[in-house]
């Protein structure tokens, strides 16, 4: 149940940041138990492992109300309780249900469920920040929770704010895959409380990522909600990227209150290509604050043809909203057959370790299995990324970043040698999938829906990349991402490694931007994302976490891949050389000044260029999967400018790369052919 503080001068609502990858207002950017243990310097510890008493009275270091009134001190417990009552005695325990409860003191801030389990499981304050904007930290690190097993652990934080009087309670690191069931929220005295929905099943939501870009919070702001109607629509079932053909698509539709008075009726609208309005009443629905459900309102559209559906959905009805702007989605869907996709280039993530034994002793044979099935070559079929880890001790693997870590624990990854096949389709030893070859052969027959064009450079230390990823088919999601990769190719180093193994090949070093890639949200039929990522890196003084370069900036190469973070299905990948171009390429020295025009065109261009010195020129059209629809070979030009016409007739109207090519070098631009 949810209750509300009824008090005319003091009252409290919540807001949830959910994967807010920061901490509230920026103030603590302090490492979350960083890798080697311990705790960050400046922090106190308040209560020690295994306490099952109250710890001593800690004093605010600031002028601080709660419901209104001054307080001046808390103490806490081992089960997530702080408490402003100096006075209380009894000691909640670690089973915590829903509040109000008699169980909790009045003047209570709840992250109620945890439990003290191991030496390292302490509670310690913090202040970040000057006055007047100071916040206290109270952090409950390396904490275990009811129910879960005393391997497992969890880390959590009440926050007091100063000024704004705000408590915010942090979401900061757990090993995943838990289950933790929590009761979040503040309780007033035996008949008023405010808790976080979901309570008293509250799950982490973060991974086990050391610093704060996987952080989650909710925030409690005193004073009466000022937003009392709101609906918002969410999302959709509508299929990312496509679907094949089948009878019907079914629609339903995912929708929020964010207002604090309860909704009970609302329609649900949507047209297709612009066509007529579909209007379905929902009744009866009682969505309270904060939820989000999910609305099958009995919509079926047919999806038996191939093609494209651009939709638009609405939601209307709801008297007094307050905020019109998150009622309506802009999407749609494609019903696709294999000649509207491409091939695929399976993804495969190595997890793997220089002081894991099991990791050296399958290296030989995973390493020859890689060669053979060309691996990170233009022509093969197969992107591999290896990913050094910490464990097993002494875990002093230099490889290891915390963007390698950051994807083991994210894949709820708990031993290596360990590989995946295109994130979900095989989760297993990479002995086990070098004698099941159908595994990735399988996976290889499955069409993609995305092709990448991208140049991948660097000058001095400086990589960039840039050009785009092009979908073939039109979708709307937020949980689609294009992920990309510098990786060494190849390394000799025995520092660090306590196995027989020293040469590795194909690790990861940065990712671009960072671990949390580029959404693509709606996108229509062949649109192009574009990418302009860069990192300067350091060779030399390698450390775990630098991402420094072993031996030197010509031996990296990229890899870019587009996964479901969702369902974190990998949908498709590429691989290629840093300092060489594949697909769009830069202007080389042959050619310059390439211009192509009328674009759009309909049945002929012209194509306007200089040439630096006598070349054998070809001209060649392909679609954006990589297929030669048209050559022409313009022969042998002299030095200086040229421009020659050419014919588009024969060719369906779409996106096409047409490039210049003298056998030593390329450069390449888009162009759109109109009916």
């Amino acid at each position: 149940m949810f209750y509300w503080v009824l008090s005319s001068n003091a009252q409290y609502y919540y807001v949830p940041f959910i994967n807010a990858g920061t901490n509230p207002n920026g103030l603590n950017v302090d490492a979350e138990f960083p890798v080697g243990g311990g705790l960050t310097t400046g922090w106190t510890t308040i209560l020690p492992a295994f306490s099952t008493a109250w710890s001593v009275n800690q004093t605010i270091p600031f002028a601080f109300q709660f419901n209104g009134s001054a307080v001046t001190g808390y103490k806490i417990s081992a089960s997530g309780v702080l408490t402003f009552d100096l006075t209380a005695t009894a000691v909640p325990g670690g089973a915590n249900t829903t509040i109000p409860s008699s169980l909790i003191p009045n003047n209570s801030v709840l992250i109620w469920g945890l439990a003290s389990s191991g030496t390292n499981d302490v509670v310690a304050s913090k202040t970040f920040g000057t006055a007047p904007n100071r916040q206290h930290w109270v952090f409950f690190t390396s904490y275990s929770a009811v129910g879960i097993p005393t391997t497992a652990w969890t880390y959590w934080s009440i926050v007091l704010e100063e000024s704004s009087n705000k408590i915010y309670l942090v979401d900061q690191r757990t090993n995943n895959p838990q289950t933790l069931s929590l009761t979040l929220g503040i309780q007033i005295n035996n008949s008023t409380a405010i808790q976080v929905a979901g309570s008293p099943s509250i799950n982490s939501l973060t991974t086990n990522a050391s610093d704060q870009s996987d952080n989650s919070y909710y925030e409690f702001i005193p004073g009466t909600n000022p937003i009392q109607r709101d609906l918002s629509l969410t999302g959709t079932n509508l299929p990312a990227p496509f679907i094949s053909p089948t009878s019907s698509q079914s629609l339903t539709v995912n929708v929020r209150n964010n207002g604090a008075i309860v909704i009970d009726s609302f329609t649900v609208n949507y047209t297709i290509n612009n066509g007529s309005v579909n209007s379905f009443p929902q009744t009866n629905q009682g969505i309270t604050y904060l939820n989000t459900v999910t609305i099958n309102p009995n919509i079926s559209i047919p999806a038996n043809t191939v093609g494209y559906r651009k939709m638009k959905i609405w939601l209307s009805g709801v008297s007094g909203d307050q905020n019109a702007a998150n009622d309506t989605l802009f999407t749609g869907f494609t019903v696709a057959n294999d000649s509207m996709l491409t091939n695929r280039k399976v993804f495969i993530e190595s997890f793997t370790s220089s002081t894991c034994g099991p990791c050296a002793s399958v290296a030989p044979s995973w390493n020859t299995y890689l060669t053979n099935n060309n691996a990170n070559t233009t022509s093969g079929n197969l992107t591999v990324m290896k990913l050094q880890q910490t464990y097993p001790a002494p875990g002093t693997d230099l490889a290891a970043t915390q963007e390698a870590v950051f994807r083991h624990n994210w894949y709820g990854v708990n031993s290596i040698p360990r590989t995946l096949v295109d994130g979900i389709i095989f989760n297993g030893s990479p002995s086990t999938l070098i004698s099941s070859t159908t595994i990735v052969t399988n996976r290889q027959a499955v069409k993609s829906a995305f092709a990448f064009n991208l140049n991948s450079t660097y000058t001095g230390n400086t990589v960039t990349v840039s050009g785009g990823v092009t979908s073939l088919v039109g979708f709307g999601s937020d949980q689609i991402r294009i992920f990309a990769a510098v990786l060494e190719n190849q390394y000799t180093n025995t520092v660090g490694g306590s196995t027989s193994e020293s040469t590795f090949f194909k690790v990861l070093r940065k990712m671009l931007p960072d671990r949390n890639g580029v959404l693509i949200s709606s996108v229509e039929p062949n649109q192009s994302i574009s990418l302009n990522l860069s990192h300067t890196f350091v060779v030399g003084n390698v450390t775990q976490n630098s991402g420094n370069i072993f031996s030197n900036m010509g031996n990296l190469s990229l890899v870019v891949w587009v996964q479901n973070v969702g369902t974190k299905e990998v949908l498709q990948s590429h691989w290629q050389p840093i300092s060489t171009v594949s697909g769009v390429s830069a202007e080389p020295s042959t050619f310059n000044g390439f211009e192509v025009f009328p674009n759009p065109a309909t049945d002929r261009v012209q194509v306007q260029f200089t040439l630096s010195e006598p070349s054998e020129t070809i001209v060649t059209f392909t679609d954006l999967k990589g297929s030669l629809v048209k050559q022409v070979n313009l022969g042998a030009l002299a030095a200086g400018n040229q421009q020659t016409e050419l014919t588009t007739l024969g060719l369906t109207p779409g996106l096409y790369l047409i490039r210049l090519n003298d056998g030593n070098s390329q450069v390449t631009r888009k162009i759109m052919i109109s009916e």
